[in-house]
């Protein structure tokens, strides 16, 4: 089994919002980090998960309807917290990346894409192709802002289609509540579906040279609140793809979560800051 190296994780931007969002009791208005992984894999080089919030994201969220996008969850970015930013303070050139795998399309996960280089593009073409065909009333319902994923970006897609996906025993445990696919085919990282929160939503599993680490994206808001099995906030609710399979997604990472002896994490979980910090 080949193992991943220099797993880094790093901020690009955030949002505001309440807490309570999360299923959080607290009311106060809190900073929820866009989070991006860094890796190299000994074979096939330098790639991140997800790039966060970008540049793009004021321009493609100032007209009608997809403003609405904006005054929901109102984004910071600056120079001191852009991808390119947070990728240099590391020592990291973007040019020097070999990819990057994108966990689902809103805004907070893609609005980096514009501002990478050239590179390949590893995510699941189906639900993306079903994002561009909505209506931009649904787009917005299903927080994709298309003019994020530039047209000439298009090429660059490397994809991985829905049928690479087995129902199996996820690595480690003897669990088949989830859909898996081993990319590299070597056990470096998995790509899990974690259907509910957007249309193609993916978290990984990397085994790196520090140990396994599973990150379950926004498959929870809030590693705590799911592991009490506290149900989302009414309007939370409605801001997911689909309730019901997030709800069930949750309730077979927790019983997964019970037999695996590794950390999960996921974007803006406050314990996932921790890990970032490490970083810094």
């Amino acid at each position: 089994m080949s193992q991943l190296q220099n797993v880094t994780l790093l901020n690009a931007g955030y949002c505001s919002q309440l807490a309570r969002w999360t299923g959080s009791r607290s009311w106060r208005w809190t900073q929820f980090y866009a989070v991006v992984v860094c890796f190299e894999h000994p074979v096939h080089g330098r790639f991140l998960i997800d790039t966060g919030y970008g540049d793009a994201f004021g321009q493609a969220t100032s007209r009608w309807p997809f403003r609405l996008y904006r005054w929901l969850v109102p984004a910071t970015i600056n120079s001191r917290n852009r991808l390119d930013s947070s990728l240099k303070d590391q020592g990291l050139d973007p040019s020097t990346l070999d990819g990057v795998f994108i966990s689902h399309f809103h805004p907070d996960h893609i609005a980096g894409v514009a501002s990478l280089p050239k590179i390949p593009l590893v995510l699941r073409h189906e639900p993306l192709r079903e994002m561009f065909q909505l209506s931009s009333i649904q787009q917005v319902r299903h927080g994709f802002v298309p003019e994020l994923f530039p047209k000439d970006r298009l090429s660059d897609i490397k994809e991985v289609s829905e049928s690479s996906f087995q129902f199996g025993n996820f690595p480690m445990t003897t669990d088949t509540s989830f859909r898996t696919f081993d990319y590299w085919g070597d056990g470096s990282l998995v790509l899990v579906d974690l259907p509910g929160h957007a249309p193609g939503h993916t978290g990984y599993l990397l085994n790196s040279s520090d140990g396994p680490l599973f990150y379950v994206v926004d498959a929870t808001w809030n590693i705590d609140v799911m592991l009490q099995r506290r149900q989302l906030p009414w309007f939370s609710r409605r801001l997911q793809g689909d309730y019901q399979q997030y709800w069930q997604t949750q309730q077979s990472l927790v019983k997964l979560v019970e037999n695996l002896r590794m950390p999960i994490l996921a974007c803006h979980c406050p314990r996932t800051q921790a890990y970032v910090a490490k970083a810094n």
